[in-house]
């Protein structure tokens, strides 16, 4: 097929402006984006602690009581001070275990003067008392852990 003379350049006209036409309908610019999600740390479920110490301003840690020497029918206090350093208030409770000799735990008493709900960041005085029942026999020398227990 063969174009007139006359047409060629009007035909060139009318592309160029459907090009500039389409393209006016068709532009896209791409913009990259960096986004960060910043999501918030999940709360921390509270803490039940607490701190056994040898004296008041709870710098020294209690780790062992000597109760000395002791008679049958006596009983020897000694003082600590306990301090909850979790985020809830606590209740105390006690026990002792691992009696060495084990027949020693059937003679002997562990109490204390402790009562009530400990609040958070508060410190309260405390004192052991071992008491030596009368009935006492064959034990010489003895041992046990005390176990405090903190309840939320």
């Amino acid at each position: 097929m063969k174009l007139a003379r006359g047409t060629v350049l009007p035909l060139i006209a009318v592309a160029l402006i459907i090009g500039s036409v389409s393209a006016a309908y068709f532009f896209s610019l791409r913009i990259m984006s960096n986004v960060k999600v910043e999501y918030p740390s999940p709360p921390q479920p509270p803490t039940v602690k607490i701190g056994i110490y040898k004296d008041s301003s709870c710098t020294t840690a209690l780790t062992e009581i000597d109760w000395g020497t002791l008679q049958p029918t006596q009983t020897r206090t000694y003082p600590a001070w306990i301090r909850n350093e979790g985020d809830l208030p606590v209740v105390l409770s006690l026990q002792t275990e691992n009696w060495n000799p084990p027949e020693a735990q059937q003679y002997m008493a562990l109490t204390w003067n402790y009562a009530g709900e400990i609040p958070v960041n508060t410190i309260i005085a405390i004192e052991f008392q071992l008491t030596v029942f009368s009935n006492i026999t064959g034990v010489t020398n003895f041992s046990f852990d005390t176990v405090i227990t903190a309840e939320g």
